[in-house]
């Protein structure tokens, strides 16, 4: 049996709290340039979640907040369960944005800055640090870096406390342990609650988590080492078919309208009418 947590005490680390407080692209800014160091443009929204999937037959990668800027590409990713993957994870989500990202026919040099950035509630390589930054080098030189133009940082959310950076330091500290004493956490609190207080997107919220709920308790699991990943595997669409409509009855039965309960999971009117 599946549970899911309550929507008012969702946290930052919830994965749909985490995407809702970053649609807001001040604060998205301000988490990667307080992280990378950096000044950031206007940025693009790729979008949330994003499903990516160059055929049919292959494995898709849905994507937290992925955006972009003129130069460079972000992908920010919370995870909060260990499921001793996340090198292998890593690399197959930097294939996926290179492949998404170079147009038919566009030279390899104008791929994008690519940085692809996990906040772990472990420690994702037992090694006790709060940051691991990985590149390409040569092992004969290491000083040698492929200039690959791309970076993938995983952060320990939990060792905080050996953040040197002050404002790194709290930005960890906020989502370990949802003390807030910057300006940044601050906005990211603010911007929580409001998440929290939107009755659409409680209904989204309720939605998707009864559908997990009901595809898990069906046996139909997109993915078990993956937490429950609905759809990432087509070879379950029948199991994912019924589970929506399991969660259809569900809302029905508290109220939701045949609109809202169409647009999240997928089902056409004539489908829920039939319920």
């Amino acid at each position: 049996m599946m549970y899911f947590e309550k929507y008012e005490n969702i946290s930052f680390t919830n994965n749909f709290a985490f995407c809702k407080v970053l649609q807001n692209e001040e604060i998205c800014r301000e988490v990667i340039e307080t992280l990378l160091h950096i000044k950031v443009g206007k940025l693009k929204y790729k979008s949330l979640e994003k499903e990516l999937k160059l055929e049919i037959d292959k494995r898709a990668v849905r994507l937290d907040v992925y955006v972009a800027d003129s130069d460079r590409v972000f992908d920010l990713e919370m995870q909060t369960t260990d499921n001793k993957n996340l090198d292998c994870r890593m690399r197959y989500y930097q294939s996926m944005i290179d492949a998404e990202l170079l147009d038919k026919g566009a030279d390899f040099t104008e791929l994008k800055e690519s940085n692809i950035i996990f906040f772990c509630t472990f420690d994702p390589f037992k090694k006790g640090l709060p940051q691991y930054t990985f590149y390409n080098t040569c092992e004969e030189s290491p000083e040698l870096k492929l200039d690959d133009k791309c970076r993938k940082i995983a952060y320990n959310v939990n060792a905080f406390k050996k953040v040197g950076d002050e404002k790194v330091r709290k930005l960890l500290e906020f989502i370990s342990t949802g003390k807030s004493e910057t300006s940044l956490t601050n906005k990211i609190s603010n911007e929580l609650r409001r998440v929290q207080g939107n009755e659409e997107w409680r209904a989204e919220y309720m939605t998707l988590e009864m559908l997990k709920k009901d595809t898990y308790d069906s046996g139909f699991t997109a993915g078990r080492n993956e937490g429950i990943a609905i759809g990432e595997e087509r070879g379950i669409s029948m199991g994912v078919q019924q589970a929506k409509l399991e969660t259809a009855k569900n809302l029905l039965s508290i109220g939701l309208s045949q609109d809202q309960i169409a647009s999240v999971t997928g089902l056409s009117i004539e489908e829920i009418e039939k319920l």
